[in-house]
């Protein structure tokens, strides 16, 4: 996977986003880290992200609404990070927005199959 601008990762919980970035940067990938939903929003305005790891349950503005400003302008990947279960995800999932969902905690090795820089 060859990606233009780095991987946003907008997760509030700071061991939770250093854990996944520690795994990204190991595979060679860029990152940036957001902690809030309005910070989330900034960082892909400014850095222009070419894939985004994206937690529901932010503080400020929540996943959902970050990801449904983002795709006002945008159709980056998304990979919505939950703490929740399946069923609540799929209950809230938006029609328009091609993502995927991603129960944490788990292994990030074992969730992310074929993940590589190009």
């Amino acid at each position: 996977m060859s990606l233009e601008g780095p991987i946003l990762i907008a997760e509030d919980d700071k061991k939770t986003a250093a854990l996944v970035e520690l795994y990204l940067k190991r595979e060679g990938f860029r990152t940036v880290i957001a902690y809030d939903g309005e910070q989330a929003l900034e960082m892909a305005r400014r850095h222009k992200p070419g894939f985004v790891i994206l937690d529901l349950m932010l503080p400020v503005l929540d996943g959902w609404e970050v990801c449904r400003r983002l795709r006002q302008g945008s159709d980056v990947p998304i990979l919505m990070l939950t703490a929740r279960g399946r069923k609540w995800t799929a209950s809230r999932g938006l029609p328009s927005a091609p993502m995927t969902t991603w129960s944490s905690p788990s292994a990030p090795g074992s969730s992310w199959p074929g993940c590589g820089p190009s």
